[in-house]
């Protein structure tokens, strides 16, 4: 664990001292920088953790977890945080795996998913959103996908796509 680590955040203690996976890392970012052009920092701190596991019961489980703090002036009120997820899978030494992909969306536990069906050895992926501060079932959920090279190309369309509440089937 970095030296200071917890202690300007408010966050003492975030890191722990055992390991909680066979794997735990650990990161640290935030938007204070402004050297993108038109970028208004909200200073914002982000604290990334993930864990992974060796074990049969758990080796294809990666959990990720966010904690962000809001060092800036203004309030936010309200958010919205989304994953663009880039998935293919497949067996990458077939030709084309990637175009046997199905997407999906189960409703009951929030997960969007990507499988191959046709191509053995072929794992599905998911991503699942397990907790946050509010009620799970008080925010709003979006799940789009896109075929091909059709995502959408500028930061005004993910917002729009990501904060319309739609989702595909």
């Amino acid at each position: 664990k970095p030296a200071a680590w917890d202690a300007p955040t408010g966050l003492e203690g975030a890191i722990p001292y055992k390991p909680i996976s066979d794997a735990d890392y650990y990161m640290k970012y935030d938007d204070s920088h402004e050297r993108v052009t038109s970028h208004v920092p909200f200073k914002l701190k982000v604290f990334q953790s993930s864990y992974a596991w060796d074990d049969a019961y758990a080796d294809a489980i990666i959990i990720l977890e966010y904690r962000i703090i809001n060092n800036g002036q203004k309030k936010i009120d309200s958010a919205f945080v989304g994953f663009f997820f880039e998935a293919d899978v497949g067996p990458y030494l077939v030709a084309n795996y990637h175009q046997r992909n199905f997407t999906g969306y189960y409703r009951d536990s929030r997960t969007a998913y990507v499988h191959n069906p046709s191509d053995r050895g072929s794992t599905p992926v998911g991503c699942a959103l397990l907790t946050t501060s509010r009620p799970l079932d008080s925010l709003v959920y979006s799940f789009r996908w896109w075929p091909g090279t059709s995502h959408p190309a500028t930061d005004a369309d993910r917002y729009q796509r990501l904060a319309s509440g739609r989702v595909d089937s």
